[in-house]
């Protein structure tokens, strides 16, 4: 892995430049080896803003929560309108323990995603979440 000392705006249009377009959906590229070198290198910061250029969201959604970017993975979920990404999203970020920062994130996110919000209470109205 090269290290650079460009910052993230500079990495992202030089590697946009490269390939000929203004977005990576351009091209056909698996943009998801260039993200994991991107955090291998240690620049998260890269990696979420390369995936601002991941055209399919069934691949962006993921990595976002691998990175622990609930916020934006349910951002992009809800935006692609897959309904599976939203629950799949709000399933992986329902607290199951006592951690009061993420139930503040999850309470939050609710708050501020009216369709995440119907989704998460439908599908507790559907199960037992008691058990």
């Amino acid at each position: 892995a090269v290290v650079s000392t460009q910052s993230t705006g500079e990495i992202v249009r030089a590697i946009t430049a490269k390939l000929g377009g203004t977005s990576l959906g351009d091209v056909f590229l698996n943009i998801s080896a260039v993200v994991n070198e991107a955090k291998k290198a240690g620049r998260k910061d890269l990696a979420i803003q390369l995936l601002d250029f991941e055209p399919r969201s069934s691949e962006q959604v993921p990595a976002l929560m691998r990175m622990n970017q609930y916020g934006k993975a349910m951002e992009k979920a809800i935006a692609s309108g897959d309904m599976d990404l939203v629950h799949t999203v709000l399933i992986a970020m329902e607290p199951r323990e006592r951690d009061g920062a993420k139930i503040r994130e999850f309470n939050n996110t609710l708050k501020d995603n009216s369709q995440a919000k119907a989704l998460f209470a439908k599908w507790c109205a559907q199960t037992d979440v008691q058990k």
